[in-house]
């Protein structure tokens, strides 16, 4: 900002008056070092607006503190009323230049027009092109305003606000998702609001996991546990947990991440396997597509030369002599009653014919889709199959967990470090891999399957 004048003079166009919103309008947003308790930023959050916020004024700045939390320096009231006042006058002019512009372009064109005058068209055109050019101007300027107007500190407290209504794992989200405006949620919470919102979270997670009866549920307690865990390390140091408390969870860590990677690793497995189904339909699906193009050739060329014939039938008739008796325009709309009709029943013909000529590549095409959707289904049915055994798992070690956080007694001695105790059936001592995924189809099916389209005979 070196180089501005932000003195206030007697008029709106001093020097601080052009100065852009982009550059001048939240110049400082910073957290106070004495921080309120959680409960007690619960309960402002209750408040009217005006009593979460105090501010004062200096000098051309406005010092504003949000919940007893973060301070935000803005330019004044005044400062902003005269970017106000200067980019509306701007507007006003611009318009006005732009309106004068467009003026001399219709009078240049009309006179380059009218009298054949080439200094007429040099004058419209460059009318126009000063009329583009001021509204362009104009469309900024109001763009200006818009911003100047807004209220930034406003802005903030409700943000502030639903963060506390949405939750960690939202304002996480938005942040790493670059979703968060006007300023991320992690710069606008203090540590004790973000740790008190992990612990509302982790909770509230245990809870969950606690409650879930349903195979549908559990699964998506998963895949969220896999994604958002209390226990993963970018949600814990997101909320800024205090050091002490990750070298407590050591031991709880190693378990999650034994966890962690077998639910990747049976998701990776699955993942593999749709590829695969996906990409082995997707050759005979495109042959069959590539047959329906040249069953359509010759259909489109017989509908092509029925509309020429028709045209040239329509053109010799009009052209002819109208019967006698008969007024040339009543002889004109009769033939084109008449040949609307027959373009009409052409039309039908063709669709009909279209139709017929693609009811077998349109049902072979139906049967690959009915067979891969059973397929696909299938390969996420025994998804959901090694994912279930997971989930005693993860409960305990979320409930010992949140006990060890707590501060309470806590037993790991039932959650075991090896993955055989989630996936007792596969017989594995060197990492935590969970059973194979069971293959979709049997090799006597993808031997079938293999002959179901030959490229060069068709169907079987």
């Amino acid at each position: 900002m070196s180089g501005i004048d932000f003195s206030i003079g007697n008029s709106p166009n001093d020097a601080t008056a052009d100065y852009e919103y982009s550059e001048a309008n939240v110049l400082e947003v910073i957290r106070e070092e004495r921080e309120p308790s959680f409960e007690e930023s619960q309960r402002i959050q209750n408040r009217n607006l005006s009593e979460r916020v105090s501010k004062v004024e200096h000098g051309i700045y406005t010092y504003h503190t949000i919940d007893k939390v973060v301070r935000v320096k803005t330019l004044s009231n005044q400062i902003i009323q005269q970017k106000v006042d200067f980019w509306n006058e701007r507007r006003v002019s611009s318009r006005n230049r732009a309106l004068l512009g467009a003026v001399g372009a219709v009078v240049g064109l009309f006179f380059g027009f009218s009298a054949t005058s080439p200094f007429g068209f040099v004058v419209g055109v460059c009318g126009l092109g000063y009329a583009a050019y001021e509204s362009i101007h104009m469309t900024k300027a109001s763009k200006e305003i818009d911003a100047w107007k807004q209220d930034p500190v406003k802005e903030i407290a409700d943000q502030r606000l639903e963060a506390f209504k949405n939750g960690l794992v939202y304002i996480y989200r938005q942040d790493t998702g670059g979703h968060s405006r006007p300023q991320e949620y992690q710069k606008i919470l203090s540590k004790n609001e973000l740790q008190g919102l992990y612990n509302q979270y982790f909770h509230q997670f245990r809870d969950h996991l606690a409650s879930a009866h349903d195979d549908k549920n559990k699964l998506a307690l998963l895949s969220e546990a896999a994604r958002y865990s209390p226990l993963a390390s970018h949600i814990y140091r997101y909320a800024l947990l205090p050091q002490e408390k990750i070298d407590q969870m050591e031991e709880i860590r190693m378990r999650y991440n034994n966890f962690l990677k077998a639910y990747n690793s049976v998701d990776d497995r699955i993942r593999v396997e749709i590829n695969r189904v996906n990409e082995s339909f997707k050759m005979p699906i495109e042959m069959i597509q590539k047959e329906k193009e040249e069953l359509l050739k010759p259909v489109d060329a017989r509908y092509a030369a029925t509309k020429k014939e028709l045209l040239n039938l329509k053109t010799a008739k009009l052209e002819g002599h109208p019967p006698t008796g008969v007024e040339i325009p009543d002889y004109h709309r009769q033939v084109e009653r008449e040949f609307a009709e027959r373009y009409k029943a052409a039309e039908e013909t063709y669709i009909s014919d279209k139709k017929e000529v693609l009811k077998s590549p349109n049902e072979r095409i139906k049967e690959l889709e009915a067979k891969k959707k059973e397929i696909l289904s299938r390969i996420h049915s025994d998804r959901n199959a090694q994912l279930l055994p997971l989930f005693p798992y993860a409960l305990a070690l979320h409930q010992e967990a949140f006990k060890l956080y707590k501060g309470e007694s806590f037993n790991l001695m039932h959650i075991h470090h090896d993955p055989e105790t989630v996936f007792p059936s596969y017989s594995n001592r060197h990492g935590p891999m969970p059973r194979p995924s069971a293959p979709p189809m049997s090799p006597d099916e993808w031997q079938n399957y293999a002959r179901y389209y030959d490229p060069q005979r068709g169907r079987h």
